[in-house]
């Protein structure tokens, strides 16, 4: 958290690609600069609010790159709550996607990703990587002929983060206590 009460989570999630950084040199994917741990930190130092930290690393990963392993960064300020998730992509620089989480309602981050429709026309509450569309059908991860909207819980993962059940058990505990 830093002075303006912005504050951030995060949990790793199991993603089709995992992409190394910089020192890597057996890697091509050494040249991209953003792990998530650099992302949140860069956005801490420099955003006062939730929107502006989604907006910024967005930004960062378009135009330096991301590297790393599938993750969700959940982002927060006493206005408002958003979801951040993250992949690398093969011979990219990585896709993103964040989702506002709407007043009155609980998200739980628990090693899965967890945004599942890209809503294209609601940039209030739904931003995206500007080539996630593009990128997603170019690697075979998503069919734009199906005529199916971008799920990309299913585009970019794999399933859950260690077995069946690991992380979606979690989401329904907190979840089933929060609204017995």
């Amino acid at each position: 958290m830093n002075e303006h009460q912005l504050c951030f989570g995060e949990c790793t999630d199991a993603a089709q690609k995992h992409g190394r950084g910089p020192g890597d040199t057996k890697s091509g994917d050494a040249k991209y600069l953003f792990s998530s741990a650099e992302l949140s930190r860069v956005a801490l130092e420099r955003c006062k609010t939730a929107r502006d930290a989604v907006e910024l690393m967005g930004k960062l990963i378009d135009t330096y790159g991301y590297y790393g392993p599938g993750e969700t960064l959940p982002v927060g300020d006493p206005a408002e709550g958003w979801v951040f998730e993250m992949c690398a992509v093969p011979d990219g620089k990585g896709l993103w996607v964040a989702k506002r989480v709407p007043d009155g309602e609980v998200f739980v981050a628990a090693n899965s990703f967890r945004i599942r429709e890209v809503i294209t026309d609601d940039p209030d509450n739904m931003l995206f990587s500007p080539n996630l569309f593009s990128e997603a059908a170019k690697l075979g991860w998503w069919d734009p002929t199906t005529g199916r909207p971008l799920d990309w819980q299913r585009t970019v993962s794999y399933g859950e983060y260690k077995h069946p059940y690991y992380s979606l058990r979690r989401v329904w505990s907190v979840l089933s206590r929060a609204n017995p």
